[in-house]
């Protein structure tokens, strides 16, 4: 589900989310990001992973507070989070020795075993199939981001265990 706030006078509104007009979205939105005209849901339930990509007019206009996730692209990684950074979406996996493994091609070494991989955004809101850009991190990686300096601030944890912020080294920094 989508919660909208609005600051200036209280007001809050719902969103149900559905694969089509009868199927509940029932995946795990780990990343939310708005680029021009876009919203982009990142979902990583351990079977299926993708962007989602939503028209930020479809929910603005809406009011029957359900949106068809009809519109998504499979990223060479797992969708466990997104950001948007110099006109590219990137997408990083979750992993984690017990429970969301990786592809196995994505482990360089015992330290590097998960990817973060960047897609150019289109003008009309779609992605380039082919990456521009691949990073390599480690394990538990919630979240990441680059600031507006270009240092990239990673956030890391597990389970109910506090946010570890970092900014990180990687194995693999290539343009494709």
């Amino acid at each position: 589900k989508l919660q909208e706030y609005t600051v200036n006078n209280g007001h809050t509104k719902h969103y149900e989310l559905y694969l089509d007009e009868d199927t509940e979205f029932k995946g795990h939105t780990g990343g939310i990001t708005v680029y021009n005209d876009y919203l982009y849901l990142a979902n990583d339930d351990n079977t299926n992973h993708a962007v989602y990509i939503i028209p930020v007019e479809a929910v603005l206009s809406n009011d029957t507070h359900k949106i068809i996730l009809d519109d998504s692209f499979v990223p060479l990684s797992r969708a466990s989070s997104c950001f948007v950074y110099d006109d590219q979406i990137w997408v990083g996996e979750y992993h984690d020795d017990n429970k969301y493994l990786p592809n196995p091609s994505h482990i360089i070494n015992d330290e590097f075993n998960s990817l973060i991989v960047a897609y150019d955004i289109n003008d009309d809101g779609s992605l380039e199939d082919i990456p521009s850009r691949i990073l390599a991190t480690n394990n538990c990686l919630q979240g990441v981001d680059i600031n507006s300096c270009g240092d990239i601030v990673l956030s890391k944890s597990k389970g109910f265990n506090p946010s570890n912020i970092s900014s990180p080294y990687f194995a693999i920094t290539s343009s494709i």
